[in-house]
C-alpha cells in the first residue's frame, strides 16, 4: 500500500494580488507573472536569460523558450498579450469585490468601473470575457465613485475602483 502523494494548493488570486501589491521590484513582479499566469516551473524561472524571450516583430505570438526543461526537453510558453494578462487581473479583482459585497457567485452583476487609459481600454477590448466570467449584465465607464459596492486595487500600475451591485 502506497501512501498517496501529497495534493499541491494553489494560491488564491486574492494571495498572488497581494504578493505583487507587495513588489516594488518591477523584475520580481515579472517573475512572479511568469510562474503564475505562465506556468514556467520555479527551476526553469533560474535558467532564464533575455535572449529566452522571443518576441519579435515578425513572431505573431511572443513566446519565451525553456531550454532543457523537465525531462531535458526544450519547450516554448506562449506569454498572454498585455490586455490579457490586464482582463484577467480585473476578473479577480472582479470576484474578490463581489465576495467583498456578499453576493453569491452566481448572482448576475452591474459593475461601474472608474480606471485610467491603459486598464480601461484593456478592460474594453476584452469585454465580452470579462462579463462572461464575471456574469456581469452591464457594465459603464465613470470619473465618478462608482455605484455599488466599492473595491479599490491597482491594475498594473494603475488605481482602479470597480463598483458591484446585483443586477436588477
Amino acid at each position: 500500500f502506497q501512501t498517496p502523494p501529497a495534493r499541491t494548493r494553489e494560491l488564491s488570486p486574492t494571495y498572488i494580488q497581494a504578493i505583487l501589491e507587495e513588489m516594488d521590484d518591477t523584475a520580481n513582479r515579472a517573475r512572479v507573472g511568469l510562474l503564475y499566469v505562465c506556468g514556467v516551473r520555479p527551476i526553469e524561472l533560474t535558467s532564464l536569460t533575455p535572449e529566452s524571450f522571443m518576441i519579435e516583430d515578425d513572431e505573431p505570438h511572443p513566446r519565451v523558450a525553456i531550454l532543457s526543461a523537465k525531462g531535458g526537453k526544450d519547450r516554448a510558453i506562449p506569454l498572454p498579450p498585455a490586455g490579457v494578462a490586464f482582463a484577467r487581473d480585473f476578473i479577480r479583482l472582479v470576484q474578490v469585490a463581489r465576495k467583498d459585497a456578499g453576493l453569491n457567485v452566481a448572482d448576475r452583476i452591474a459593475l461601474e468601473v472608474k480606471a485610467g487609459t491603459v486598464a480601461g481600454d484593456a478592460i474594453a477590448a476584452h469585454l465580452d470575457a470579462v462579463k462572461s466570467e464575471t456574469l456581469a449584465v452591464s457594465f459603464a465607464r465613470t470619473e465618478a465613485t462608482p455605484a455599488g459596492f466599492v473595491s479599490e486595487g491597482k491594475l498594473g500600475d494603475e488605481a482602479i475602483a470597480i463598483g458591484v451591485s446585483r443586477a436588477a
